[in-house]
């Protein structure tokens, strides 16, 4: 088995890093920059997927990124071994 590192530990990296655990593999979770997480977070940027679901007629009705990951969309077992 191999180590796998995974800076931050925000749910997209906890999905992963969970995958990877249970497939053996040692997990290191690395500390982000504080300063810099915060000066990211504090940016006044607004995000919505509004403009795309008008111009494209888009009604997404699948699983989001994060239950997609648990359910095992992305990885097969062998992939993490």
């Amino acid at each position: 088995m191999s180590t796998i590192s995974s800076i931050g530990s925000g749910d997209v990296a906890t999905a992963i890093g969970g995958l990877a655990a249970k497939a053996g593999h040692i997990v290191e979770v690395m500390s982000r920059d504080a300063a810099m997480a915060w000066a990211l977070a504090t940016l006044d940027l607004l995000a919505s997927n509004a403009i795309t679901r008008q111009a494209l007629g888009w009604h997404p009705v699948q699983p989001g990124l994060i239950e997609d990951l648990d359910i095992g969309h992305y990885f097969a077992p062998t992939d993490l071994s």
